[in-house]
C-alpha cells in the first residue's frame, strides 16, 4: 500500500499563514480593547518623550545624551510616533510588527536548519513541514507571544539576532547577506548588552564554518570589525552592567519563581513534550553547526538565570531556538510533525477564540489550572482588561485637575496598573496628557517639600507588597509624609481586581469637578 500524500501545497501555505496570522490578529484585538496605557517594565524607552519633543522642535527640548543602550530603537519609536502620531496603538503596532517577525523567522530559520547537513535529501515537503511546525511551535509559546504585549524590549530583540543568523544559517560562506549580517547584528549589540550572549556562539560559528564552507577572510573580517564597534558601548559598561544584577540577585531569588515554575509558565503545560519528541528526532541524526548555535541559545538562559536568578522573559532568544530546533525535528514526521505543533497552538489561542465560560463551569476551572484565566486580571496578559484604564484616568484627572495650568499627580505603586519598574510617564507621554506632571514617590527620602500636589493615585494589592517594599524600602515614609503635608484624603476608590484596589486621594478630600468622577466603590 503506497504511503499517504502529504497535504497539497495551497494547504501547507493557508496553515503557516493562519500560525502568524492568529497571534497577530489576537494581539491586535488586545492591544485595540486593553484599556491600560503601555508601561515601561525595563525602562527600556526612557528617551523616547524627549526625543519626540526635539524631533517637533519643542521650546526648550534637548537631545538627550547619544549613546548608551537601545538608543537607535528609542530614536526609531519617536521618529514612528513623529510621523504617524502620538497613540498608545500607534506605540504598540511596533510591538505587534516585531512579534510576527518573529514568527516569520522561526520558520524561516526551521527550513533552513532542515537543509543543512546531515540531514540527506530533503525534499520540498519536509523543509515546508520544518516551517509550519517551527511556526505552531512560536506561536504557541506563551511567552514569545504574550510578552509582546508588554511592549517587552526582548521580543524585537530575539527578532534581530534570528535575522543576523538567517543569512548564515541559509549560506554559510554569506554570499549577498554579509552586509546583512553585519548591520544586524551592530543593531542586535547596540539594543541590549544581552546581545553579546547571543552574538558570541554565532560569531564563533561564522568562524569556524558549516556543511565545510564558511565566509571569505575579507567578510569576516569586515563584519567582525563592524561588531566589535557596535559592542564597545556594552563592553566598556559591562561592569556597570553587571554589578546591579549581581547586587539584586538575593532580591530576584525571593521575587522570582523558580526555574520549573517559570518553565511551565513560558512554555505551558503540553509544548515541553512536543519539543521534547521535536528535540530527540532532530538530535538523534544532526550533528552540525546550525543546530550547536541553537542549542547554545537555548541552553544560555538556564546558565544566565543560575548566575544571576533574574527572570527568564529576559532571555526570548532561548525559547524562539527552542521552537526551531523542535520544528527542524518534527519535519523527520512531515505528515504528523506539524499537526503536533498545533496542539499546544490551539491551547494557547482556541480559548481566546471561543465565548468566555460560565464562572466556576468545568471549562473554567481547567483554564484556570493551566493558567489561562478567564476572568479580566490586571496580572494576565490573555484577555483585555475593558473595565479599568485610560477612561477612569481621564475622569480621575478632570475631577481633581485645575481648569489651567499644571496638574501634578503623585505616583506612589504606579498609574495606571500596580508595581511598575516607572512611575507612569511612557504612558502619560502616549496619552497624552500635555498638563500633567507625575511626582514620583517611591525613592528615597521625603519628596520637593514646596511642590504642589493636585493628586495621588494609590495601590493597594496585599501579595504583591512585600517585594514592592524590598524595592522600594523609602516609599513609605515619602507617601506618609506627601499625605500629612498636603492633608490628602481618599476621594475615590474602586476594586479593580481580585486583590487589588486602587484608590485616588486629593487635598482635603475637595475635588475640582466632583461630577467627573467615574463610577467607584462605596467606602
Amino acid at each position: 500500500m503506497s504511503r499517504p500524500a502529504l497535504a497539497p501545497r495551497p494547504l501547507l501555505l493557508a496553515a503557516l499563514v493562519a500560525g502568524i496570522a492568529v497571534p497577530a490578529a489576537l494581539h491586535l484585538d488586545y492591544l485595540l480593547r486593553d484599556q491600560r496605557l503601555p508601561r515601561d517594565l525595563g525602562l527600556f524607552y526612557l528617551r523616547v518623550p524627549a526625543m519626540w519633543a526635539a524631533l517637533h522642535g519643542q521650546a526648550g527640548a534637548d537631545w538627550p545624551q547619544p549613546g548608551g543602550a537601545g538608543a537607535w530603537y528609542e530614536l526609531f519609536l519617536a521618529g514612528w510616533l513623529s510621523l504617524v502620531g502620538r497613540s498608545p496603538q500607534a506605540f504598540q503596532l511596533v510591538d505587534l510588527a516585531a512579534l510576527v517577525a518573529l514568527l516569520a523567522l522561526c520558520g524561516a530559520a526551521a527550513a533552513a536548519v532542515t537543509t543543512g547537513r546531515g540531514a540527506g535529501p530533503v525534499g520540498a515537503g519536509r523543509v515546508r513541514a520544518a516551517a509550519l511546525a517551527a511556526v505552531l511551535l512560536a506561536g504557541g509559546t506563551p511567552w514569545l507571544v504574550l510578552r509582546a504585549r508588554l511592549s517587552w524590549i526582548h521580543v524585537p530583540e530575539a527578532a534581530l539576532v534570528l535575522a543576523t543568523a538567517l543569512p548564515w544559517l541559509r549560506d554559510p560562506a554569506l554570499g549577498r547577506g554579509s552586509l546583512r549580517t553585519a548591520v544586524l547584528g551592530a543593531l542586535v549589540l547596540l539594543l541590549r548588552p544581552t546581545g553579546l550572549a547571543w552574538l558570541l556562539p554565532l560569531g564563533l560559528g561564522l568562524v569556524l564554518g558549516r556543511d565545510g564552507r564558511r565566509p571569505p577572510a575579507r567578510r569576516l573580517l569586515g563584519i567582525g570589525l563592524c561588531w566589535l564597534l557596535a559592542a564597545l558601548p556594552a563592553l566598556l559598561g559591562l561592569r556597570d552592567y553587571l554589578l546591579p544584577k549581581v547586587a539584586a540577585r538575593g532580591r530576584y531569588a525571593m521575587d522570582v519563581p523558580g526555574l520549573g515554575p517559570q518553565l511551565l509558565d513560558a512554555l505551558g503545560p503540553l509544548l515541553p513534550l512536543v519539543a521534547v519528541a521535536g528535540l530527540v528526532l532532530l538530535l538523534r541524526r544532526r550533528r552540525d553547526p546550525a543546530a550547536a548555535l541553537l542549542l547554545s541559545w537555548l541552553l544560555l538562559p538556564v546558565a544566565l538565570w543560575l548566575g544571576f536568578r533574574a527572570g527568564l522573559d529576559n532571555f526570548l532568544v532561548g525559547f524562539a531556538a527552542l521552537a526551531i530546533l523542535a520544528g527542524a525535528g518534527l519535519a523527520a514526521w512531515p505528515r504528523g510533525g506539524p499537526l503536533l505543533a498545533a496542539l499546544p497552538f490551539l491551547l494557547l489561542h482556541l480559548p481566546r477564540l471561543l465565548p468566555d465560560p460560565p464562572p466556576d463551569s468545568a471549562l473554567d476551572r481547567a483554564l484556570t489550572a493551566i493558567g489561562e484565566p478567564a476572568q479580566a486580571d490586571l496580572h494576565q496578559l490573555y484577555r483585555p482588561q475593558t473595565e479599568w484604564g485610560r477612561a477612569d484616568l481621564d475622569a480621575l484627572l478632570a475631577a481633581s485637575c485645575p481648569r489651567a495650568g499644571r496638574c501634578v499627580l503623585g505616583v506612589a505603586e504606579g498609574l495606571d496598573q500596580p508595581y511598575g519598574e516607572e512611575a507612569g510617564r511612557l504612558g502619560t507621554f502616549l496619552r497624552p496628557w500635555d498638563r500633567l506632571d507625575l511626582l514620583d514617590l517611591r525613592g528615597q527620602g521625603p519628596p520637593p517639600p514646596l511642590r504642589r500636589l493636585h493628586a495621588l493615585i494609590r495601590w493597594d494589592c496585599p501579595s504583591q507588597q512585600a517585594a514592592w517594599a524590598r524595592r522600594f524600602p523609602g516609599q513609605a515614609v515619602r507617601v506618609q509624609r506627601a499625605v500629612r503635608q498636603h492633608d490628602l484624603r481618599v476621594a475615590w476608590q474602586r476594586r479593580v481586581a481580585p486583590e487589588c484596589t486602587v484608590s485616588w486621594l486629593v487635598p482635603h478630600g475637595q475635588l475640582v469637578d466632583p461630577s467627573a468622577l467615574p463610577a467607584g466603590d462605596p467606602r
